[in-house]
């Protein structure tokens, strides 16, 4: 079972490791430098990649989702304030079940996020905490996580309606082909934040089908790009001060 092959992986990662320690204690010319090549390349193989699941944990699955941000799908909500539908049983419906496939879709991006930055988070201070960049959470699990919030996100969104579904199709390409490129401009990383949190409005006018406003879409942009700025802003300051 899953514990036994656990158990053979660190025991022939010991094993290997020993016969390796040996080596480097021969002092025989050319092999002990091939000793330390060979010792150098099997530690760090061993040390970055989780070959066999972990326990499995709930509460470090809960940490990786951050649930925590979930908050800001509450703008799927915002067109039916502005619109005064709150008696509309089916708007309001749509617009929950909108919210909930935001929440899927977005915690499978904060995973793919926390994936692509393994490495970076591995050697930050506060980052190397996270589930994923301590080995509390495998890598194979994160992606069968990810693949799962993908396809039940998506799959509701397109039952609400087909609009609905592009909208989260663009929300989810440009969230991780921002992750993968587009981040390190700093102004086109700020303008798609803005853009991203703006997504939430718009969904929440299709699946509730509410006219977009031009002025709320305008306003929603600009008070986006200004939080992003002071979220990227304020930890330097806070730095230097």
């Amino acid at each position: 079972d899953m514990r036994y092959l656990k158990s053979s992986f660190h025991t022939f990662r010991s094993l290997l490791l020993l016969q390796v320690h040996k080596m480097r204690t021969l002092n025989i010319g050319r092999k002990i430098k091939r000793a330390n090549t060979l010792y150098a390349k099997t530690k760090k193989i061993t040390s970055n990649i989780i070959v066999f699941e972990p326990e499995f944990r709930v509460n470090e699955i809960i940490k990786a989702l951050q649930i925590k941000l979930w908050v800001k799908n509450f703008l799927v909500f915002i067109p039916l304030y502005t619109s005064q539908s709150w008696d509309d049983c089916i708007k309001v419906k749509l617009s929950i079940i909108t919210f909930f496939c935001f929440c899927l879709v977005a915690s499978a991006t904060y995973l793919f996020n926390d994936l692509i930055n393994l490495e970076s988070d591995r050697n930050h201070k506060q980052n190397k905490i996270r589930p994923i960049a301590s080995g509390k959470l495998s890598i194979l699990m994160s992606i069968k996580i990810i693949l799962c919030l993908i396809f039940i996100g998506f799959g509701a969104s397109f039952f609400v309606t087909f609009s609905t579904f592009l909208v989260f199709l663009l929300y989810f390409l440009l969230s991780t082909f921002n992750s993968l490129f587009l981040n390190r401009f700093f102004m086109i990383d700020l303008s798609i934040i803005a853009i991203l949190y703006t997504f939430r409005i718009i969904a929440g006018c299709i699946a509730s089908d509410i006219d977009i406003s031009p002025w709320m879409l305008g306003f929603s942009l600009l008070i986006f790009f200004s939080l992003a700025a002071m979220k990227r802003f304020l930890p330097k300051g806070i730095n230097q001060n």
